[in-house]
This record gives C-alpha cells, sequence and structure tokens, in this order.
C-alpha cells in the first residue's frame, strides 16, 4: 500500500498502522523524493511511529508491506463451501469459487462439502 501523507500527521498515521496492521508490520518511509535531501527510512511500524514523534519535514510517501497469505487447508475451505452454500449459492458454485480463491482443488471442495452434509 503506498500512501502520501502530511508531514504533521506521520506520527499518528505510523501509531495508527501499527495498531491496525500489526506493530511488527514493515513500513518505508519515503522523504523529499527526488530532490536534494531525499531520505528513505525502513523499519517496522512501531520503531518507525517512535522515530516520527522527532517531527519530519517535505513530502511524506508511506509504503506498507502487503498482508502475508493465510494458509487454507481442506477443512477451512470445505466450512467455506458450506456456508456459501447456505447463504444461497450452488454446491458448485461455492466449491469453484473457493477453490479460486484458496488455490485447494474445486473436486477435493466440493467432494468433502458433499461428505458433511
Amino acid at each position: 500500500m503506498v500512501f502520501f501523507e502530511s508531514p504533521h500527521r506521520l506520527a499518528e498515521s505510523l501509531t495508527d498502522v501499527a495498531h491496525a496492521l500489526g506493530q511488527d508490520r514493515r513500513v518505508v518511509v519515503c522523504r523529499e523524493l527526488t530532490k536534494l535531501h531525499e531520505e528513505v527510512r525502513r523499519g517496522t511500524a512501531a520503531s518507525l511511529a517512535e522515530w516520527a514523534v522527532e517531527g519530519a519535514r517535505g513530502e511524506i510517501c508511506l509504503v506498507i508491506e502487503g498482508a502475508p497469505e493465510r494458509e487454507v487447508d481442506l477443512a477451512q475451505g470445505v466450512a467455506l463451501v458450506l456456508a456459501a452454500v447456505e447463504a444461497g449459492d450452488r454446491l458448485k458454485d461455492a466449491a469453484a469459487e473457493v477453490s479460486s480463491a484458496t488455490g485447494l482443488s474445486k473436486r477435493d471442495l466440493y467432494q468433502g462439502a458433499l461428505a458433511a452434509r
């Protein structure tokens, strides 16, 4: 994620990132890009929030690491399929949708949902 931020709100924004996305989420603060006083700081959201309390000047750009991929096992995938079926989807469509979202086998999801019924 990339954000342009005011130097006056930088510390508050980094604190919000640490609370919402986790204190260990990696962040890059870029200041005055393509200018004479260009500066790039890398670290966790919590450590950069502490650094930013001192204040920063200039144009600020925040680059925040994306969320780690979640591992979904077959049992969780079957539960997702069954929930979609209860919401009104056809079993075949629900299995295909969960398969494309998780990378699990559509056939395994379909068979697992049939067995769980």
